[in-house]
């Protein structure tokens, strides 16, 4: 009986944490939401600026504050904010991964820009800053599981995939009268594209003036 009664203390223990941690939660998510519901996210704006300032413990905390609510924005309904949030401190976030000198402020900016990841204008808004972010998380990837993890995100489950970003422009085409594009390949100096409606484009660069001649071969099924 002794031995039951121990039993039953443990899981009347393990029962209080789970219900602590429970009303722990539920009291961020309402802070968060309190927070963020006044004047369409006010104090994003704020903390954009403070993450501006020179003067290391505003710096600090405004750090704190930005990582821990764009995290919980992630458990809030959509209304919006997440976006201006992006808007707001989507820049200083990377700046922070890019030039911080300590590892716990990078730590802190990578924790909010995995939050923004989660969703698909989220993906794109940080590709504005790709070649930065990459560069600091390639850095960072053996110290930092998160750090490696953004890396497969960013490049579809491969890391070595990462170097389709680093890519130079020298001309564009309208192919849009083919409908949409399902394929491209660069061979020999030849660019070939496949098109939805069955066409195959052969581009060739012209030699110094980096313009593009194209022949369309069209397939008739």
């Amino acid at each position: 009986s002794q031995e039951l009664s121990v039993v039953r203390g443990t899981d009347g223990a393990e029962d209080d944490a789970a219900g602590e941690e429970k009303a722990a939660s539920e009291w961020e998510r309402k802070t968060a939401y309190a927070l963020v519901s006044h004047e369409f996210g006010l104090v994003l704006e704020a903390l954009s600026e403070c993450l501006e300032s020179k003067n290391a413990e505003l710096f600090a905390a405004s750090l704190v504050c930005a990582a821990w609510l764009v995290h919980m924005l992630s458990f809030l309904p959509d209304t919006g904010v997440l976006g201006a949030a992006r808007v707001c401190l989507l820049r200083q976030l990377v700046l922070v991964l890019r030039s911080a000198k300590h590892g716990s402020d990078r730590a802190l900016a990578m924790v909010a820009l995995r939050s923004f990841m989660n969703d698909r204008e989220g993906m794109q808004d940080i590709t504005t800053y790709i070649k930065d972010v990459l560069r600091t998380l390639r850095e960072l990837k053996k110290s930092s599981g998160l750090a490696f993890e953004m890396l497969k995100l960013l490049s579809d489950g491969q890391e070595s995939s990462i170097d389709m970003w680093n890519h130079k422009e020298l001309n564009n085409a309208d192919c849009s009268s083919n409908g949409e594009v399902t394929s491209i390949v660069y061979y020999k100096s030849y660019i070939f594209s496949g098109h939805s409606d069955g066409t195959l484009k052969v581009a060739l660069p012209k030699c110094s003036c980096l313009q593009l001649q194209v022949i369309t071969i069209s397939f008739i099924f």
